[in-house]
């Protein structure tokens, strides 16, 4: 809501047809968690929910057909080493979100043994053939906030007994919309605040942000705050703030905020130095390249091979 609050055959195939509805994302949901449970890892969600997020944050669009083969042709480790590069991409793109990221992408820090590489070769086979590079992979983010992959992804892995002891649930899509058209009736002024105390995955920021669309508006021309106690959650709200196009201004924040009202100002502040720390290294990254290539020049000069 708004508020001024403060802060075998692995081509890719398409079982249903053209991928889109929420159905369709469901399924795929489905689908992974068949796969993982099937895997000597099934007990670590966080993995095949972290290899949907990749999928989805893969920076090249509007190629899913292309993107499907290099993936088919990769060994099993370099698949995995692909889904380590988006994220070391998307680190480096949005600092500020990385903290939230953290859960989901721990497990590709360390070395994959092979029995996991393989495991997770079962996993991108799976969201192939059910179409996730259709549903994430448009250069349009209006098409890509359609549904939301990662929270029947992330509810379809979790047993009932772990919905309940973390007190989870899946809001409908069209509960969401319905209460986004309901809340925004008129586009908002540039600028204005929209925060979620709870947010889960972001559900219902997606709705808004496809109402902001449909009243003419950009959601990058607003700000967007999350808090969620649950880490895989706030992880996947994190992914789907970059997947929906919501802009550089985005707060995700892990936390109790009933108990802790501080908590979205803090990580909106340490996303400030995140970005500052970034940008310090790719500042100094930049003026070692500068100099390695005046010295190479120099050497070039000094034995003739200039023109």
């Amino acid at each position: 809501m708004h508020a001024t609050a403060p802060a075998p055959d692995r081509r890719s195939t398409l079982l249903f047809g053209r991928p889109g509805s929420h159905d369709d994302a469901q399924r795929l949901g489905e689908a992974v968690a068949r796969t993982w449970h099937t895997t000597p890892y099934s007990s670590q969600p966080d993995i095949p929910l972290s290899i949907v997020a990749s999928l989805a944050l893969i920076p090249v669009k509007d190629h899913p057909g292309d993107i499907a083969r290099t993936i088919n042709e990769a060994c099993d480790q370099h698949l995995v080493r692909g889904l380590r590069e988006v994220w070391i991409h998307h680190w480096a793109q949005r600092p500020e979100l990385a903290p939230a990221f953290a859960p989901m992408m721990a497990w590709l820090t360390k070395k994959v043994p092979s029995d996991l590489a393989r495991s997770v070769r079962k996993v991108v086979e799976t969201c192939l053939q059910h179409g996730l590079l259709e549903m994430t992979g448009s250069s349009d983010p209006g098409e890509r906030s359609q549904v939301d992959v990662l929270s029947w992804t992330l509810t379809e892995l979790r047993s009932p007994g772990a919905r309940q002891r973390l007190g989870e649930f899946h809001t409908p899509p069209q509960v969401s919309q319905l209460i986004a058209n309901v809340a925004v009736d008129g586009l908002p002024p540039a600028g204005e605040r929209f925060l979620e105390p709870a947010g889960g995955s972001g559900g219902l920021f997606r709705a808004l942000a496809q109402r902001l669309r449909e009243l003419g508006g950009d959601p990058a021309d607003y700000e967007w705050v999350l808090v969620e106690l649950d880490g895989l959650a706030a992880a996947a709200a994190a992914v789907n703030a970059i997947v929906w196009g919501l802009g550089p201004r985005v707060v995700v924040a892990r936390g109790d905020a009933l108990r802790d009202p501080q908590v979205a100002e803090r990580a909106g502040a340490a996303g400030v130095q995140l970005r500052a720390e970034r940008d310090s290294i790719l500042a100094r990254v930049a003026t070692i390249e500068g100099v390695r290539r005046v010295i190479d020049l120099v050497e070039r000069a000094a034995e003739g091979h200039l023109p």
